[in-house]
C-alpha cells in the first residue's frame, strides 16, 4: 500500500506536465524522453539500496520453503494466476482509458486533468488498504476493490464529463485499495517462501496478453466489450484467488495432520 503511495504521488504530479505541455509541444519523443528521465531517476538511490533482504516471518517460517515447482507450490500457482487475471482486466481498461475519453467527447486537457486526479485518489486508498492491513481480512478489501471496479465501469455509461471523471476516481481509488490484498495473499500462501516474488512478472505478462487481445475485442465490439471483458476478468481473478486461499487452507490442515500423526 505505502509503495502504491509513492508511485501514485509522482504518477500524480508527473501527468499535469505531460499532457499541457510536453505532448503538445513535442508529441510521442517528447513524452517518451520525458519518462526515460523519471526513469533514470531512480538510478540517484540505488546506492541506498540493501545488499539483500532481511525476513520479517518467524523464525519457525523463514526456512528455505518447499520446493518451487512441488505440490506445495500449487497455492502460490494459482495464486499468481489469479493476480495475473486480475491484472489483465485492469489494464484492459487502463491502456485505453485515453481513448475511451476521446470517444465520450472529453478533451485532451480534461482527460489529463482527470488522470492526475485519479492518480491522487490512489494515495488515500492505497492508505488505507496499507492501515487495514491484519485489522480485516485481505479477501474483503479484494472484494470491495473489484466491486469499485465495476461500478466504475458502469458509471462510464453516462454521458458527461462528471461521469468521466467519477470513473477515473472510482477506478483509480478501487485499484489501489484491491491491489495491495493480492499482492499480501499470495505472500502469506506461498509456501516456498520464493514464488511470491514473482507476482509481478505474472501481473506484467498479463499486461503484455491483454494488449494483444484488446485490439481484436475493439474491433469487435468497440470499448463496451473491452469493459465487459475487462470486468469479466477482475471478478474471475477474485474467484481464482479465493480457491489459493481454499487450497492452501487444506494444504496447511494436511501438513498439520502429518505431523500430529509423526509425534
Amino acid at each position: 500500500g505505502i509503495c502504491i503511495i509513492f508511485q501514485s504521488t509522482l504518477a500524480a504530479i508527473a501527468v499535469i506536465p505531460l499532457t499541457n505541455y510536453v505532448i503538445p509541444q513535442f508529441g510521442a519523443p517528447g513524452m517518451f524522453l520525458f519518462l526515460a528521465g523519471i526513469v533514470a531517476t531512480g538510478a540517484l538511490v540505488c546506492r541506498w539500496l540493501p545488499a539483500q533482504g532481511q525476513s520479517v516471518r518467524a523464525e519457525e517460517e523463514a526456512g528455505n520453503g518447499g520446493a518451487m515447482m512441488s505440490r506445495l507450490a500449487v497455492p502460490a500457482l494459482i495464486g499468481l494466476l489469479a493476480a495475473g487475471v486480475f491484472n489483465g482486466g485492469v489494464l484492459g481498461f487502463w491502456y485505453f482509458i485515453e481513448r475511451i475519453g476521446a470517444a465520450h467527447g472529453q478533451s485532451p486537457g480534461f482527460i489529463g486533468i482527470s488522470l492526475s486526479l485519479g492518480s491522487i485518489s490512489t494515495i488515500p486508498a492505497a492508505g488505507l488498504a496499507a492501515w487495514l492491513g491484519g485489522r480485516i481480512s485481505n479477501r474483503i478489501l479484494v472484494v470491495a476493490g473489484s466491486v469499485g471496479l465495476l461500478i466504475a465501469f458502469t458509471t462510464l455509461q453516462l454521458p458527461g464529463n462528471a461521469a468521466f471523471l467519477i470513473t477515473n476516481l472510482m477506478f483509480s481509488m478501487s485499484w489501489a485499495l484491491a491491489q495491495p490484498p493480492y499482492w499480501a495473499i499470495i505472500r502469506k500462501i506461498d509456501i516456498t517462501n520464493r514464488l511470491f516474488v514473482v507476482s509481478t512478472a505474472a501481473q506484467g505478462a498479463s499486461g503484455v496478453v491483454i494488449g494483444l487481445v484488446s485490439g481484436p475485442i475493439i474491433e469487435a465490439g468497440g470499448y463496451p466489450a473491452l469493459m465487459g471483458v475487462s470486468a469479466c476478468l477482475i471478478v474471475a481473478g477474485g474467484l481464482i484467488l479465493g480457491l489459493a486461499s481454499l487450497v492452501s487452507t487444506r494444504f496447511a490442515a494436511q501438513s498439520a495432520e502429518l505431523r500430529a500423526g509423526s509425534i
